[in-house]
């Protein structure tokens, strides 16, 4: 795949601040930079680059070194005290070696002879939005993992609130029985937990209707039947809201019904 290619699609959804004050060569590459970015903000020093930086966030930066009001240099250094991070490419010349020095000092990413060839400004801004590209996924995969430890703690928590009620109590979550109480676990034998660990399984064993109280009939260890009012309840924890199903058993006193022998 060309440079340009996978910049295509690597920058559809990202945005680039362009400052050149050059208006003939602005023209052209600004050209360029809107068949590639999803949005081009175009400056002609760098006063009015670090001002649409500071409105706008781009995530790249391709700049120009000599600029009046103020430099590129000068705004480079302002948006890496902002932005550490956001790539920065300088367009140079030949005779800018005092300023190219300074852009090595100024931690600035790539550079880009003038004239500027097409095909070495690609292979730049593709090495610098692969580099974006990779943080965001980082980012994206610390983010989940942060997400299901909270999940993990918040299922963990339920569970131990779970535990102090005086209720059996089953727990859903995508179908699946994710945990019991210990009350329930002592008033369920073990053959019964694995028939209903699906809570579809569950709800057509029983012909439960969510949402609304009815009787239940359970064998006990004992080998007789016990009556309970049953209860579902949905709630929703972790950062990303999962639904997790309840169903409380309240106990109907008075009305165990001995089991006949077969």
């Amino acid at each position: 795949m060309s440079d340009l290619k996978q910049l295509n699609a690597l920058c559809n959804q990202l945005t680039i601040l362009y400052v050149e004050d050059d208006l003939e060569a602005q023209e052209g590459v600004s050209a360029t930079l809107r068949r590639i970015f999803k949005e081009v903000y175009i400056a002609d020093n760098g006063s009015i680059g670090l001002e649409l930086f500071r409105e706008f966030h781009p995530d790249i930066v391709l700049t120009d070194i000599q600029m009046p009001h103020c430099n590129g240099l000068e705004m480079s250094k302002a948006i890496k005290a902002l932005s550490p991070k956001t790539p920065i490419i300088i367009t140079t010349a030949f005779n800018e070696e005092d300023y190219f020095l300074q852009a090595i000092e100024n931690d600035i990413d790539s550079f880009v002879l003038k004239p500027i060839d097409k095909e070495k400004l690609f292979y730049a801004l593709l090495k610098n939005t692969n580099r974006i590209c990779d943080e965001k996924k980082a980012r994206e995969l610390e983010k989940r993992q942060k997400i299901d430890d909270i999940n993990h703690s918040s299922e963990e928590s339920v569970q131990e609130l779970a535990n102090l009620l005086p209720f059996p109590t089953l727990f859903y979550k995508e179908n699946k029985l994710i945990f019991i109480n210990t009350i329930a676990a002592k008033m369920l034998e073990e053959v019964q937990i694995e028939s209903i660990e699906q809570e579809t399984a569950f709800v057509s064993q029983f012909a439960i209707t969510k949402d609304k109280r009815q009787k239940i009939k359970l064998p006990t260890i004992e080998g007789s039947i016990k009556v309970y009012w049953l209860y579902s309840n949905g709630f929703f924890i972790g950062i990303d809201y999962a639904l997790v199903q309840t169903y409380i058993f309240i106990d109907i006193p008075n009305t165990i019904e001995i089991r006949e022998n077969t």
